[in-house]
């Protein structure tokens, strides 16, 4: 709290749709994110995420939008992609538990490994209801993996496919669990 004091930001926590000092110290507790101070000595919320390419024939799997729990919509159009723990040693946990339910489907026997995750540090910074959450500047520290879905997994594994808009590239719609 004296740390996030410095900031000047400790009266805008829980206001205009931010989540609260309690939410961050929550994430802070349970490992899905860190503080640190930057070249300025400003506090900035960092956290490790992978992004990942699935790609069918032409396709690539793309988050278009995010609902959270308040119904608020917010544009993306770009990868879809995991958060990772402070104490997990790679993102094989993160990815696995994605993979069998991020897409309300599970695809773990469906995609083939083209990338392990590698870092990305020179990608573009994306604004999403994760970094925008409190009034803090926050860091990602970005990964890409790539993953293909094969024409043969697509035939036999058609009604599955299906519900995330296979092979036709139709949209689809997935809810995520609050943890």
């Amino acid at each position: 709290r004296d740390v996030l004091g410095q900031t000047g930001e400790l009266d805008n926590f829980g206001k205009e749709g931010r989540k609260t000092l309690s939410d961050l110290f929550t994430e802070l507790d349970q490992n899905s994110c860190w503080l640190e101070q930057d070249e300025d000595g400003h506090i900035v919320r960092t956290f490790e995420m992978v992004f990942m390419r699935v790609q069918y024939k032409d396709f690539v799997l793309i988050e278009t939008h995010e609902q959270d729990s308040a119904n608020r919509i917010q544009s993306r159009n770009y990868l879809p992609g995991v958060r990772k723990g402070l104490k997990e040693p790679s993102f094989d946990n993160a990815l696995a538990q994605w993979f069998e339910s991020g897409l309300g489907v599970n695809i773990t026997d469906v995609v083939h490994v083209d990338s392990l995750p590698v870092s990305t540090p020179e990608a573009p910074s994306q604004q999403t209801q994760a970094t925008q959450a409190y009034p803090l500047p926050c860091k990602v520290q970005m990964s890409l993996a790539s993953y293909t879905v094969s024409e043969k997994a697509a035939e036999t594994h058609k009604e599955l496919l299906g519900k995330i808009g296979l092979p036709s590239g139709k949209h689809f719609t997935t809810t995520e669990k609050e943890s």
